[in-house]
């Protein structure tokens, strides 16, 4: 046997299902680099991890509309969420909701976004009382997209 790092096989396949998918290989045919028969063998299977979205919200900033320092309420505020895709894949589309206090105000749709990259997400927001607000962007709020984490 040689010794060192070399490739006993290459296995190109499309997965019909999302997930992981386990590959064993059994009754292989080993032959050396000239391609004379050696030996069968089998090997333990293999878990194979489907790359995957990872979309998180990477920061999110709020500013008036009118050049106001403090928040009143009645008046109108942009939100724009900063939305990253760090996983592996590309996402297809998916929905990014802002939530006031728990309640969701309003959902947008991303078409798609590439691995590795981000995109800002805008909002509007007109407080209608007073006091305390917790503003919370949901990134696939529809949860339709197969991701490495939520």
């Amino acid at each position: 046997c040689p010794s060192g790092d070399w490739t006993i096989a290459t296995l190109k396949f499309k997965s019909k299902l999302d997930g992981n998918t386990t590959v064993s290989l059994k009754n292989v045919a080993v032959s050396d680099e000239n391609g004379t028969y050696k030996y069968k063998a089998n090997y333990v299977p293999s878990t194979i991890i489907q790359p995957k979205p990872d979309l998180t919200v990477q920061n999110i900033i709020l500013t008036s509309t009118e050049g106001l320092t403090e928040y009143v309420k009645n008046h109108t505020y942009n939100i724009t969420a900063i939305i990253n895709n760090t996983g592996s894949e590309n996402a297809d589309a998916f929905n990014v909701s802002l939530k006031d206090n728990g309640n969701t105000i309003s959902t947008k749709t991303v078409s798609s976004l590439y691995a590795n990259y981000s995109t800002a997400v805008l909002f509007d927001w007109m407080p209608s009382t007073a006091g305390a607000h917790n503003l919370t962007v949901v990134v696939d709020s529809g949860n339709t997209i197969m991701k490495q984490t939520n």
